[in-house]
């Protein structure tokens, strides 16, 4: 009786005994019945993820650190870490079935690498029990070589200073079956030429060892560019050269020869905010600053820093008076030309540089214009202008304009003609000896007949002389303020006395095609009224 209540005490125990679960996958350790899927299949089925880690001899390396995380980007958050035994084995146990995982191998005096693994996602006590995912034998190079090149540079100096980084790719193999398998590691090293030339990287990968593996194992090598003179420009030019593994290793003869970073060319412009400097003709917009903007220029090569042969001159449109400006050299190649004082808006200026480049010895005169312009301010065409007279050395009323005199309009913007109905000029003055100004026979005089004036045509200034800089051509833009205007004809005293009204006469046209345009793009549009037939700029005549 006795031996039947031990029985049942001893059953009662094991049924009141802790249950563990020490794989976390779900299944009390050890459970074997019932043995169905439905009741068995864990909740939360894990595995592992093992490989080995040996060195080219096929001799496993021991204490490499493996480290595991799990997840893939943002759900990288698990990490786990472990050594590789004697043999170069390591495993990881109780990962969850499914997972991916990135496996990042180091130990010093050996290439690092990186592999992609996984745990099945058919795992567990019921039907497999712990599925392995297997992440092959992966090989390691050994880093204990020392690789050296001697650099110069074009002129046979070394290349002292010039930093350099190289990078070895292949340099650890990841194998499932056969001999080296899947290329996963590389190494970067960093290094710098000393005042012989030597360039030296140490630590290495084996070449011994690479050339045997994989003698296609590539290294690249970059120098970078040296200023030798520390004015903040590229002496010599760096480089960028590729070698095999096996390469390297036959060929002792590792010499490398850096260009020369100056140029043969002539002196040019390589960027500026004047499209003018290129070509003629180029349209405002290209060529628009703002009152207090600089002009900025950018040379193919280092300029002279001396003013004596280093000229900038800004002149009005009429390519003599002068504009203070003041020039800073930013860089070797690099001049910034700003205004003394604001540009006036409206104007049109002509600029003159006159540099000589250090690398090719030659003198270049850049030649350009610009037109100071707030493009968010469009302004009209005024209805006032000037009327200027020029005498000819024949002519000696300094108080009148004379047959043979040029007569030239001045606008207060610059102005182009796009097409369509000219504008004309008109005098208020007795031009026909009649008595009376305008009238049906009074060509050419304020009330005359409708277009019976003479037309104007573009008079832009495009040459000056300077006793003190010498004579210089000012390039042709399209836009000008100065205009030739002509009367037609004269009374019979011969001449017209200097105070006389005058006036330009624009057809009205809707047109924005055919008129005339300011430096905005703006049609001309002075003093319109709805029912005016034409727009007038008038001033008086002066004789300069």
């Amino acid at each position: 009786m006795s031996r039947i209540f031990t029985a049942a005490a001893l059953l009662a125990l094991s049924a009141c005994a802790t249950k563990e679960d020490k794989n976390g996958d779900g299944i009390v350790d050890g459970l074997q019945e019932p043995n169905s899927v439905s009741q068995v299949a864990p909740s939360t089925p894990v595995g592992t993820i093992s490989g080995v880690v040996i060195n080219s001899l096929n001799v496993g390396i021991e204490g490499v650190q493996v480290v595991m995380v799990l997840g893939d980007g943002a759900d990288a958050t698990k990490t786990y870490n472990t050594t590789t035994n004697l043999q170069g084995a390591y495993s990881f146990k109780d990962v969850p079935g499914g997972s991916g995982a990135q496996l990042l191998f180091s130990k010093t005096g050996y290439s690092n690498a990186r592999l992609n693994g996984s745990v099945p996602g058919a795992v567990g006590n019921f039907p497999i029990n712990d599925g392995n995912g297997n992440a092959g034998v992966l090989t390691l190079v050994q880093l204990n070589s020392t690789l050296k090149f001697r650099v110069y540079t074009s002129q046979g100096r070394p290349a002292k200073g010039a930093k350099a980084f190289l990078e070895v790719q292949q340099t650890a193999f990841q194998t499932f079956a056969g001999v080296y398998g899947n290329p996963c590691g590389n190494f970067s090293g960093n290094a710098e030429v000393d005042d012989n030339g030597l360039l030296t990287f140490l630590n290495t990968p084996d070449l011994t060892e690479l050339a045997r593996i994989n003698s296609n194992a590539t290294f690249a090598l970059t120098i970078g560019a040296l200023d030798e003179n520390n004015d903040g420009r590229a002496d010599v030019l760096g480089l960028i050269q590729n070698f095999t593994a096996g390469s390297l290793f036959i060929n002792p003869d590792r010499t490398l020869i850096l260009g020369d970073a100056h140029t043969t060319a002539n002196l040019q412009i390589s960027a500026t905010n004047l499209d003018s400097f290129f070509q003629a003709l180029s349209p405002p917009y290209r060529n628009a600053v703002q009152a207090a903007d600089s002009i900025n220029i950018v040379f193919n090569q280092p300029i002279t820093q001396v003013d004596t042969t280093r000229l900038v001159r800004v002149v009005q449109e009429d390519c003599a008076t002068n504009v203070a400006v003041a020039v800073t050299q930013r860089a070797p190649n690099v001049i910034s030309i700003a205004p003394t004082a604001a540009w006036t808006l409206g104007s049109r200026y002509n600029i003159i540089v006159r540099a000589t480049g250090l690398d090719s010895g030659n003198t270049q005169d850049f030649i350009g214009y610009f037109f100071a312009i707030d493009a968010t301010a469009p302004r009209p065409l005024g209805a006032n202008g000037a009327f200027q007279v020029r005498k000819v050395a024949a002519n000696t009323m300094s108080g009148a304009y004379q047959p043979g005199d040029q007569l030239f309009v001045v606008f207060d913007a610059p102005i182009t003609y796009q097409g369509g109905p000219l504008a004309k000029t008109y005098a208020n003055y007795d031009l026909n000896n009649d008595t009376t100004v305008g009238g049906m026979l009074g060509d050419g005089e304020f009330g005359g007949p409708e277009g019976s004036g003479l037309a104007i045509s573009m008079a832009e200034q495009t040459a000056a002389t300077d006793p003190a800089q010498g004579s210089f051509t000012c390039k042709q833009s399209g836009y000008s303020i100065r205009w030739r205007a002509s009367l037609v004809g004269f009374p019979s005293t011969g001449f017209i006395p200097a105070g006389t009204r005058l006036k330009v006469a624009f057809a009205k046209d809707q047109q924005s095609a055919d008129t005339y345009q300011t430096a905005w793009g703006s049609p001309v549009a002075p003093n319109c009224g709805a029912s005016a037939p034409t727009c007038d700029v008038t001033g008086t005549i002066v004789v300069q």
